[in-house]
């Protein structure tokens, strides 16, 4: 439980100092700055991060004993880098193409639909043993997120133009359930799925989305400005909080880990409360309440899982 509640309020964390790095100048200097900001900021992040988690496996003993190039090998070690692919690039670029689609509200409303469509899938491809209480709970996460940044009402043209939002609760979904299977069926350390997840997700943005949207020369340019030093904290920041959710992952299943993951929205509004004196509205109130009933919910009525089959 502390697992996955830690890995949130980290992620909170990060949140708060990236969206303050991101509002820099010189993220917001053009419009084409504005546009790559979210991607060159991930792809950075990301690859700060796998050099963030390289330096603690090599310091910290019990996280020497993986090999990342002989686990590739096995199955579980390629499902991981389609998890790394999934939780990465795929639902990432999902979630900034659905911002330019529908926009920043409808987005995040749907793909924080993620740990509904995860434990389902959890439950097909896992055999996960879920309680009815349990996925009440789960249910009544999602409705607490929906509440606290509005409902989709449906003004964004097309119903095509929700795709790429779904496309991302479905990609960061995948990423806990093929990640759990891995860790769990294939024996794999948690430590070491990470650094394959981080792995995949730098050379995937290096080779194809940066080059395809033409944002190598943007990249320089952040990397040669003090920004740059931010950077390396938000990204310590996400190690740490990657390496609590996959270790929750391989402790309490992914339906589980993902519910309490998404209480970051919670500890997001407890930070904005300390550090910018915003206080929520009796709405975001009522919501932040339905969200914790659900995440407890969750975590109080667990079974024992029956199984791990793929």
């Amino acid at each position: 439980m502390l697992y996955g509640l830690g890995s949130g309020f980290l992620w909170a964390v990060q949140t708060v100092i990236l969206s303050l790095v991101l509002a820099a100048g010189i993220f917001t200097q053009s419009s084409q700055a504005v546009f790559l900001a979210p991607v060159v900021g991930a792809f950075l992040n990301d690859a700060i991060s796998g050099v963030w988690l390289l330096v603690f496996r090599k310091s910290y003993r019990p996280f020497r004993g993986s090999n990342v190039l002989t686990l590739l090998k096995s199955r579980q070690g390629k499902l991981l880098l389609l998890s790394g692919l999934c939780g990465g690039p795929l639902g990432m670029g999902a979630y900034v193409l659905s911002i330019r689609c529908v926009g920043v509200t409808d987005t995040a409303v749907i793909s924080a639909l993620y740990p509904v469509v995860g434990s389902i899938l959890a439950r097909l491809f896992l055999h996960e043993a879920l309680s009815g209480k349990q996925m009440a709970g789960i249910l009544m996460s999602a409705a607490g997120v929906i509440g606290m940044v509005g409902l989709p009402w449906g003004n964004s043209g097309h119903a095509v133009n929700y795709i790429p939002a779904f496309a991302c609760a479905l990609f960061w979904s995948l990423e806990a359930v093929l990640s759990s299977y891995g860790m769990k069926h294939g024996s794999i350390p948690f430590e070491a799925a990470l650094q394959i997840r981080q792995g995949t997700s730098f050379l995937c943005y290096a080779v194809v989305f940066l080059p395809m949207l033409n944002a190598w020369s943007f990249t320089g340019h952040i990397l040669s400005n003090r920004i740059i030093l931010l950077l390396f904290l938000t990204a310590l920041l996400e190690t740490g909080s990657y390496l609590l959710y996959y270790k929750s992952i391989s402790v309490t299943g992914p339906s589980k880990a993902m519910s309490m993951n998404i209480t970051y929205i919670i500890w997001s509004i407890l930070l904005s409360i300390l550090i910018f004196k915003k206080l929520p509205t009796a709405y975001e109130a009522l919501s932040i309440v339905i969200l914790s009933a659900g995440v407890f919910m969750v975590i109080g009525f667990g079974r024992k899982n029956k199984g791990c089959e793929l």
